[in-house]
């Protein structure tokens, strides 16, 4: 085959390709936009707050059917004719309750306006270099120092630090960080060991003993073994 005839049989080989690709486009646009409306129909469908629901009727995101009703999960509500849900706990327009809105150098947490950086807590914000110690027994949720954090381990008589005294528990910090938080006052924490002198039960403070231990507290990382999930 000489040169111009195997350059004409190039050309027509690529102009097939071409045209292939060509084809292969345009029908793949249409194919995708069906998908596209398909999706959006779908959206579209769903029932909004205050409809009814059943057999093969899906309520919107961030709803529920109860009793044959689509109804907001808790925490929601709806703040405008779209019969969609809002989320009341950090929606910075509708914070707590519809229409509420946070100040530009404010984010909502919780339901309430704080300040950026801030959380919040038994209805009010915890400042920066503070965090929430959730309610426990008779003991209302707290807004405590980062530093007087402490964790009450699954053993009577037990409170550590759990970022550096995790040996005590005979488990990682992160295992007990699920655990029970207690807000260990300035004065409680003995000076010998560090540990927190308080009742982990009654939160009532303990006197450290003359050597600055809390005497319900073990010299030694105690033994205990958290048990093990699903026994």
């Amino acid at each position: 085959m000489d040169n111009a005839a195997f350059d004409g049989l190039a050309r027509r080989i690529a102009n097939r390709r071409g045209l292939l690709r060509t084809i292969a486009g345009a029908l793949a646009t249409p194919a995708a936009g069906l998908a596209g409306t398909a999706a959006t129909a779908t959206a579209a469908r769903c029932r909004t707050a205050g409809s009814s629901c059943g057999s093969g009727e899906v309520c919107c995101a961030g709803m529920r059917c109860k009793k044959r009703q689509c109804i907001c999960n808790a925490g929601t509500g709806v703040c405008d004719a779209s019969g969609r849900c809002v989320d009341l706990l950090g929606s910075n327009r509708n914070c707590g309750r519809c229409g509420k809105a946070c100040s530009a150098n404010q984010q909502c947490t919780g339901g309430l306006c704080c300040d950026k950086g801030a959380s919040a807590c038994n209805g009010r914000c915890c400042p920066s270099g503070r965090t929430c110690v959730a309610a426990h027994d008779d003991v209302a949720a707290v807004c405590c120092p980062v530093s007087q954090v402490f964790v009450a381990c699954p053993r009577d008589q037990i409170v550590v630090d759990p970022a550096t005294q995790s040996s005590y528990c005979n488990a990682s910090a992160a295992e007990m960080s699920s655990w029970e938080h207690i807000c260990c006052p300035a004065a409680s924490v003995c000076p010998s060991d560090g540990l927190c002198c308080i009742d982990p039960d009654t939160q009532d403070r303990i006197e450290c003993d003359a050597n600055g231990n809390c005497p319900l507290l073990p010299v030694a990382a105690a033994t205990y073994t958290p048990p093990v999930k699903g026994r």
